[in-house]
């Protein structure tokens, strides 16, 4: 079709209108306002001289549209909401940025808005059709060089120096790392050196012999991954980024935690306010709050990224539940805390940078209600969402009777390193804790 980094931006304006116009079906009014909308930036490709009310107006109807989807993006539970929803508010956003293109002469801070936009569309919508997605990663480096353009006639001419987050410094050092068992387990997960055979690995994974299969660790199994080491790099996460990308980032304590919110924030201000690649200092700000992004396919924003890891061979030696792995990252400083739960899928968990300390239990666990977990409550979202997790600490010293005498006995724990991978058969539960600046990566399976 085209490539996604090398179009000009005629081009990729034509191929956004070509692609809004081409979808077969109009199931709502809103289908036709959107290819209205894209036959007049159609026609005004071809004019010589922009009719800046006429964008202004096209813009507004994609503001509109944009509004219309997000309100269904409220009713529905995101999982049952309907994909052409999600295709028009991607459609918008596509539209929008075609809009800033035709005009000339655009402010830094219109392009720096279409790029925060496109960043929705890859996370929020979820660019659900793969022309989309391509479109998207086509556009973000063409409204990335605009704003550069833009950002340099605003300065007569002399580009400025390119301006990081500021180096912001934590005041704080968390509690040095102890490497002594935790009250809450009584073992170590079991850890290799090397990899597993194949039939080692499937050993491991649940059988009628093992009906909940058995974790394990391989250390220094990812240590060849060049992420080892860029990852670390701000300026490398940045540069390769470029300027005005957003990410979904969780704010507070753990999401079992009454101050947990979620927000969307610029990269760069994200990195910098977790002082990524920054070594902490000595005590704790009362009012910071803690950031974490958590659970996310970075990948969906910045493809780069996989150019610096390898899925492990075991996620391909299975059976698979999932069409394709699940690839999410993690990312936060010191302190951040992934509470107790169960996941329905295999798991590869690896560290790339920094430390964790794991906490694991057998999936049965919970007989006679030990790991404490959240009962589902119709009327409130939240927790009919935790109903795989436990209110149980296990991070903290002080634990309830219950989950000390029928949970601890069986529960393994472990510290994780760069390089580290462990192995987690579906319904264990697992808690995990940074105890340094950390970067993950799972592989669900």
């Amino acid at each position: 079709m085209y490539s996604a980094t090398q179009l000009s931006w005629h081009a990729l304006v034509s191929a956004i209108v070509a692609w809004v116009c081409s979808e077969d079906s109009e199931t709502h009014p809103l289908d036709a306002v959107l290819k209205q909308a894209a036959l007049a930036c159609d026609d005004a490709l071809d004019e010589e001289l922009t009719d800046v009310s006429r964008m202004q107006h096209i813009m507004d109807v994609c503001t509109h549209v944009r509004l219309q989807c997000e309100e269904r993006f409220l009713v529905y539970p995101y999982q049952a909401l309907p994909t052409h929803w999600r295709q028009r508010h991607t459609d918008a956003i596509l539209l929008a940025c075609v809009t800033s293109l035709l005009v000339p002469q655009g402010t830094p801070t219109t392009y720096l808005e279409r790029i925060h936009d496109l960043d929705l569309a890859l996370f929020v919508s979820a660019t659900p059709a793969p022309e989309q997605r391509t479109l998207v990663h086509a556009a973000l480096p063409v409204l990335q060089a605009r704003y550069r353009d833009a950002t340099m006639a605003d300065s007569h001419g002399t580009m400025p120096p390119i301006k990081r987050a500021r180096q912001k410094r934590f005041d704080y050092m968390p509690s040095p790392v102890t490497r002594a068992p935790l009250c809450s387990a009584a073992s170590p997960i079991e850890s290799f050196t090397t990899p597993l055979t194949f039939t080692q690995f499937l050993a491991h994974c649940p059988s009628p012999t093992l009906p909940h299969g058995r974790p394990f660790i391989v250390r220094g199994l990812a240590s060849s991954w060049p992420a080892i080491t860029k990852w670390n790099d701000r300026t490398y996460l940045l540069d390769q980024a470029g300027p005005g990308r957003a990410v979904p980032v969780e704010t507070g304590g753990a999401y079992t935690s009454n101050e947990w919110g979620q927000s969307i924030m610029p990269w760069a201000t994200f990195l910098a306010d977790i002082g990524w690649g920054e070594e902490p200092r000595a005590t704790a700000p009362p009012t910071s709050k803690r950031l974490y992004l958590a659970q996310h396919m970075l990948w969906t924003q910045f493809p780069w990224l996989a150019d610096d890891i390898v899925t492990p061979d075991y996620v391909h030696m299975a059976p698979d539940t999932l069409d394709e792995p699940l690839q999410h990252a993690w990312i936060g400083p010191a302190g951040t805390v992934s509470p107790a739960h169960t996941d329905p899928y295999k798991n590869c968990y690896v560290q790339v940078v920094g430390s964790k300390r794991v906490w694991i239990a057998p999936p049965d666990a919970n007989q006679n209600g030990a790991m404490d977990v959240f009962e589902a409550d119709d009327e409130d979202v939240f927790t009919h969402l935790m109903d795989n997790t436990s209110r149980v600490d296990v991070f903290d010293v002080h634990l309830p009777a219950p989950f000390r005498d029928q949970v601890v006995p069986r529960a393994q724990w472990a510290d994780l390193g760069p390089g580290d991978m462990l192995f987690l058969p579906p319904k264990w539960w697992h808690a995990l804790q940074s105890t340094t600046q950390s970067f993950s990566v799972s592989f669900w399976f």
